[in-house]
């Protein structure tokens, strides 16, 4: 059984090279010899014709752009129809590749955010809660990094503070019997699926069972579209489809230039029309190449690096005391429908000494902006307020504050 498994073979994975055709030369897997075995006695029968006919001294008259056309619209309309299916295909890719990103953080961040809802609220357990939550937010962290890094031909993501996690059980996660993305998301998510049922037995998590087993819906949910992301990493346009599309543009690059030449009496119409078909032809091509990789490094890919960011700042946002109590009505709101239904600017809501404030840091980069952000956050988890925060003091290094590194997930 073992041999007839091995006989069967198995995906053929190639690369296109910068100009996308260094694969060409490739037989295993072509059916390149399959469509010569038809095309060369055919072809010399149809030279060999028209050879016969030429020693015949039967004359011929030149042929307009219409029979030309005509004798070749077969080959044009089945490559139109490649190119365009290709294209159809690295789109639908690309964009299952990003929604299925979106899902993925969407779910796990939504698990973790439930399980900071479902914490005891009783001051006697707030030391084992904030450990708790501390470990959630790490071990999220990692997961969703090793998932990115497993779809991804990049490794060098952040994650949060993996420094604090007990080195026996890192030094397990990295050996390398398990060194492999795909097992290191596994035992990640079977590691938090763990520290859940371990805090509702003791009492961390105080919310019924049926309740919370929606967080292990979440998490089953995140690490299938994973899995489904791995399937649009692992396998690659069909190489035989590829060969052969790559095959025929090269053929129609050579016949549009010969067939220009042939049909215009002016060169400036033979080289224009040569020129608009082959630019559009690998154009569309090379653009469908691009976008059936959505998580490989390069200007076409999916921003990867800010997703993983994203997420490890909404993560440390959950363990602000701010994050997790609920604001309070004012003892003078009204209730009236006709209050309620008025609306107004978020900024109508801010007083007018923090309005200074709020306009000064828009005029902050991007980079500046986010550091003073987390800067606060942090300082806010320290002290629980967040009116001391300096909003011009916020020069520390962005990868300190956010307490990443990027060799650990290596």
């Amino acid at each position: 059984q073992v041999g007839a498994l091995l006989s069967l073979g198995t995906m053929i994975h190639y690369e296109h090279g910068s100009w996308g055709i260094c694969f060409l030369w490739q037989v295993k897997g072509s059916t390149l010899p399959k469509g010569l075995v038809w095309a060369l006695p055919w072809a010399a029968v149809s030279g060999g014709l028209c050879y016969l006919r030429a020693e015949a001294g039967v004359g011929i008259e030149r042929i307009d752009a219409g029979t030309l056309l005509g004798a070749y619209g077969f080959f044009i309309s089945l490559l139109a129809f490649m190119v365009a299916f290709r294209n159809n295909q690295g789109w639908s890719r690309y964009w299952e590749g990003a929604t299925l990103l979106q899902q993925t953080r969407g779910e796990w961040f939504n698990a973790i955010s439930s399980c900071f809802a479902f914490c005891n609220p009783q001051p006697e357990h707030k030391e084992k809660v904030v450990q708790f939550q501390g470990l959630l937010i790490r071990l999220m962290s990692l997961l969703f990094c090793s998932a990115i890094t497993s779809v991804s031909d990049q490794d060098d993501f952040e994650v949060i503070d993996m420094k604090s996690l007990n080195p026996a059980s890192m030094d397990f996660l990295l050996t390398d019997f398990h060194n492999s993305n795909h097992t290191r998301c596994e035992i990640l998510m079977q590691w938090i699926q763990r520290a859940i049922v371990q805090g509702h037995y003791d009492q961390t998590l105080t919310i019924p069972a049926p309740i919370l087993s929606r967080t292990f819906h979440e998490l089953s949910r995140g690490i299938v579209n994973i899995q489904n992301a791995r399937k649009i990493n692992d396998l690659p346009y069909p190489f035989h489809c590829a060969q052969l599309l790559t095959v025929m543009l090269i053929v129609y690059t050579a016949g549009i230039c010969v067939g220009s030449a042939y049909v215009f009496e002016m060169w400036e119409s033979a080289s224009l029309v040569t020129l608009l078909n082959v630019f559009s032809l690998w154009c569309v091509n090379y653009g469908a190449v691009e976008m059936e990789r959505p998580f490989c490094a390069g200007n076409h890919g999916l921003p990867l690096h800010r997703e993983v960011r994203s997420m490890n700042e909404c993560l440390l946002i959950l363990m602000l005391d701010q994050t997790q109590t609920v604001p309070k009505m004012r003892s003078a709101a009204s209730n009236r429908v006709s209050d309620l239904i008025t609306t107004q600017p978020i900024l109508d809501g801010i007083p007018e000494n923090e309005l200074e404030s709020f306009f000064a840091a828009a005029k902050l980069s991007k980079a500046e902006r986010r550091s003073r952000n987390v800067t606060c956050l942090l300082k806010a988890r320290e002290d629980g307020s967040l009116d001391d925060c300096e909003l011009n003091g916020c020069e520390a290094d962005e990868g300190a504050i956010l307490g990443t590194h990027r060799e650990a997930p290596r």
